[in-house]
């Protein structure tokens, strides 16, 4: 079996699509980091096959991006941010690390988006720890939120790219881990300027 998109987008609209994706999840690491670099960077509309290719290939990856870009992201947050996750939701999110490696780093500047006034008392110099996870978008992707752009990260190792490993087809998301620390660069027009500390 060829182990590129458009050779898995065709057994994916098998009629039998696990018994022909299934040994994808027998790939080494370097081989499914090579392949997931290719899913997150499919065009818009091939977000269902791409994230239905990662089930089989990484299913611990699959689970908590399908659950956290299905809507269930501010649950997750606020069960973060408050230390009153369910066990089940601990345990997804204990084996989504497990192979966060395999992700892609983000190659450019991203941007949270926020209706959230909080953002606006940092200051030059400051800096911020993150209790829970954070969505952001690249600088050059539109975003659907109706917040406006708050913080702007430059690209870091505790963030990483799932582009089209979504079940949104209007957003492409950037996602930075929890515990991350960042230290306030430069304000500009009201946008925070952030580096991993």
């Amino acid at each position: 079996m060829e182990y590129t998109f458009a050779a898995l987008s065709e057994h994916f609209r098998q009629d039998d699509p696990d018994m022909l994706l299934a040994p994808l999840a027998n790939l080494s690491d370097a081989d499914a980091k090579t392949l997931i670099e290719e899913l997150v960077r499919q065009d818009r509309g091939l977000e269902n096959q791409c994230l239905g290719i990662l089930s089989y290939l990484r299913p611990k990856l699959h689970c908590l991006i399908d659950i956290w870009t299905g809507g269930n992201y501010s649950d997750i947050r606020e069960g973060q941010d408050n230390d009153t996750l369910d066990e089940e939701t601990r345990r997804i999110i204990s084996d989504f690390f497990t192979h966060w490696d395999l992700l892609p780093l983000p190659d450019r500047d991203f941007i949270h988006y926020s209706k959230d006034d909080i953002w606006n008392r940092l200051e030059i110099g400051d800096s911020m720890a993150l209790t829970s996870f954070m969505s952001c978008s690249p600088h050059d992707w539109s975003h659907l939120s109706n917040g406006p752009a708050r913080l702007r990260f430059r690209p870091t190792s505790r963030a990483r790219y799932l582009g089209t490993l979504t079940n949104e087809s209007g957003e492409r998301e950037v996602l930075i881990r929890p515990g991350s620390e960042f230290v306030v660069e430069a304000i500009h027009q009201e946008i925070v300027h952030l580096r991993e500390a």
